[in-house]
């Protein structure tokens, strides 16, 4: 998908503005896959369309093996696809900081859309969602069109957030689902999703930890939490909450659905 989407200049194209100022807020100290949030997918996400392309126009095949035998750790990458670009008379810190721009557009989509729940797929708002990764997805589009690869950088990292929270907010991965939905850049509806009426998740008490690891009533039908910046959240009966423990003063630890 990302190959489909993205054109190679968006990551060796000149960077005429790189905003340091929000460095802190959310990237790692390293990039080991245990700390898999936004920052460190995206980065490694970038780093294997550098691979693919150096693989596919400059025939360097060892790189692939290379990330394999990494075993999902990307730390060390950045410096072997330097010395890769350096040899094709490429500047690297060009797809340093491209990188950063768009790994660091994609942290900052938290801040940006964080009340708009179908920006997250949270509340089961699977049919804005789709539209809202499809409007981003042309306007990548269209910024490539016109050269404006800063601008192009930072659409692509919110739509690379969104696609992500796709997978980490619904129940994809617990349908046994095992490949990307290709619905999900297409516009297309994305399956068999529970309407208002179906409940969802079941109430887990926290010393009841088997529940709370199997709290899913649903195995057909696609569902995401609901989500809220305060506490108690307002849900409807019997759907599931964002996957957080509900761990507030007084109240007696009990975890969320």
């Amino acid at each position: 998908m990302l190959i489909a989407v993205i054109d190679i200049g968006m990551l060796f194209s000149n960077v005429t503005c790189f905003k340091t100022g929000v460095k802190f807020f959310g990237q790692p100290t390293s990039l080991d896959i245990t700390e898999s949030n936004h920052y460190v997918i995206t980065t490694c996400a970038l780093y294997r369309i550098a691979i693919t392309y150096l693989q596919h126009v400059h025939d360097h095949n060892d790189l692939d093996a290379k990330f394999q035998a990494a075993g999902g750790n990307c730390g060390d990458f950045h410096m072997i696809i330097a010395r890769e670009l350096e040899e094709l008379d490429i500047n690297p810190i060009f797809f340093r900081l491209a990188r950063e721009e768009i790994a660091l557009a994609n942290i900052m989509t938290d801040l940006i859309y964080d009340p708009v729940s179908y920006t997250h797929f949270d509340n089961e708002e699977f049919e804005n969602g789709v539209k809202f990764v499809t409007m981003l997805s042309q306007a990548v589009q269209s910024s490539m069109a016109r050269l404006e690869w800063t601008q192009a950088r930072m659409v692509f990292g919110f739509m690379l957030h969104s696609m992500q929270d796709f997978y980490s907010h619904s129940n994809w991965i617990e349908l046994g689902m095992r490949e990307p939905n290709k619905d999900l850049t297409a516009g297309r509806r994305l399956g068999s999703v529970a309407d208002e009426n179906t409940k969802t998740c079941k109430t887990c008490l926290g010393s009841d930890e088997d529940c709370v690891r199997n709290n899913l009533r649903v195995d057909n039908y696609l569902t995401s939490g609901y989500f809220a910046h305060f506490y108690p959240v307002k849900k409807p009966p019997g759907k599931c909450h964002h996957g957080y423990l509900c761990y507030f003063p007084g109240d007696n630890n009990e975890y969320c659905e």
